[in-house]
């Protein structure tokens, strides 16, 4: 397990808290559909998250904490939706990396231009 990994399980983590919290506090009301309710209230959530991959993830783990509440067709779409999200998730961070170290051999460059 590297520090990308252990980036986007946390992440994960915290989207999967994110539905299981969400979901205990709307069986809490009375709705005509609370898996509607809840799809609603994740995006707008979501939509106020800064970034860009990360609150796809959060999204994606939250629904990913209910996939069994849903049809079968939804739910496999759902862990299929998840398993992208985290892979792109990975890969952003790989390629910030990837941009960090670039950018850190640039400056040793120039630093040693100049000695």
């Amino acid at each position: 397990m590297n520090a990308r990994t252990i980036q986007a399980d946390k992440t994960a983590n915290e989207g999967h808290a994110l539905g299981v919290s969400l979901w205990t506090a709307l069986q809490m009301i009375n709705l005509n559909n609370r898996l509607a309710a809840f799809e609603a209230a994740l995006q707008t959530i979501v939509q106020h998250m800064p970034g860009c991959e990360e609150p796809d993830l959060i999204e994606a783990s939250a629904m990913l904490a209910l996939v069994d509440m849903f049809p079968p067709g939804r739910a496999r779409s759902i862990k299929s939706a998840a398993e992208v999200t985290y892979s792109a998730y990975c890969s952003m961070l790989d390629d910030g990396d990837l941009a960090d170290h670039a950018y850190d051999q640039a400056r040793d460059e120039r630093l040693m231009g100049d000695a």
